[in-house]
């Protein structure tokens, strides 16, 4: 089983979900940055194609624990 976007509770003991983590910092950064330079250039651009690559973020629900696989201390 795995999740979307890496929300706080899928790490807590007991639920260990596996997911996908989003940059959201850096969303709200491109975002707001997007929209100011477009306020402040005065004119619409064609619309710009942003790709941030997304995490993988393994826990338990993936099954790695079963074939004695060690995650790194962060993603315990």
């Amino acid at each position: 089983m795995i999740g979307f976007n890496d929300i706080e509770f899928t790490s807590m003991k007991g639920i260990e979900l596996t997911t996908i983590g989003q940059k959201k910092y850096e969303m709200g950064a491109l975002a707001v940055k997007t929209l100011v330079d477009r306020i402040e250039g005065g004119k619409l651009d064609f619309p710009t194609e942003i790709i941030l690559e997304p995490e993988l973020i393994i826990r338990k629900t993936c099954g790695f624990h079963l074939k004695g696989y060690q995650l790194e201390s962060r993603n315990r």
